[in-house]
């Protein structure tokens, strides 16, 4: 059996764990999650440069 625990951290984001029945966190669920992150802050990255680049140009 699964089961989600879920509990609100410090800043306010949640965060949610799988665990098996003995409690242990599945560890394919945490590599899918940590992948997921990773894209999303090479994504937030690429924006990031892309708009200070502009930036720079605008100044010139």
């Amino acid at each position: 059996m699964t089961q989600v625990n879920t509990s609100k951290a410090g800043s306010g984001i949640f965060q949610c764990r799988l665990v098996n029945g003995d409690g242990q966190v599945r560890a394919e669920q945490h590599a899918f999650y940590l992948n997921w992150a990773k894209e999303r802050i090479d994504e937030m990255d690429a924006a990031l440069t892309s708009f200070e680049i502009k930036a720079d140009e605008a100044k010139a």
